[in-house]
């Protein structure tokens, strides 16, 4: 299964269903080994700290940006924020899994990876990630690796 490394906070608000997609500068199938659309990919947070800056900025966008989920999110949110900081987030972990759809541009040259159907985990799974699409090492399809 192909992962994806993503920054804290978005990677866990994408596995918790509250961001629909992840914002990137170029579409997906422009990397090596890219998925398909439809493909289910695993869910990584990267080991950069999260700015709290950034938390931010997310919290004061949530009811006018339509990738977000406001009522996912501010919870999850609103305990980063408050955390001391922000480090209420889980880093350099697997988190889950979600089917990738298509990219869309939303801007010039900044596309919006479309992210469906999450599938959190019962325990994050620690493994060093990597640049674009990579090779997950671990087992993930039986349901004992996912949460309830």
């Amino acid at each position: 299964m192909k992962a994806l490394t993503i920054w804290q906070p978005w990677a866990s608000l994408i596995i918790i269903g509250a961001l629909r997609a992840d914002v990137r500068r170029r579409h997906y199938r422009r990397f090596a080994g890219a998925p398909a659309p439809g493909e289910r990919i695993v869910i990584h947070s990267a080991t950069r700290a999260v700015r709290r800056h950034e938390v931010e900025q997310l919290l004061n966008r949530l009811r006018e940006d339509p990738l977000l989920i406001d009522r996912l999110a501010r919870p999850f949110l609103n305990k980063l924020w408050l955390s001391e900081g922000c480090q209420g987030a889980i880093f350099g972990c697997g988190l889950g899994t979600a089917t990738i759809g298509d990219a869309v541009e939303i801007e010039d040259h900044t596309y919006a990876w479309l992210m469906e159907r999450p599938r959190p985990w019962a325990r994050p799974v620690p493994a060093a990630g990597s640049q674009g699409f990579w090779r997950w090492p671990f087992e993930v399809e039986g349901e004992l690796s996912r949460s309830a």
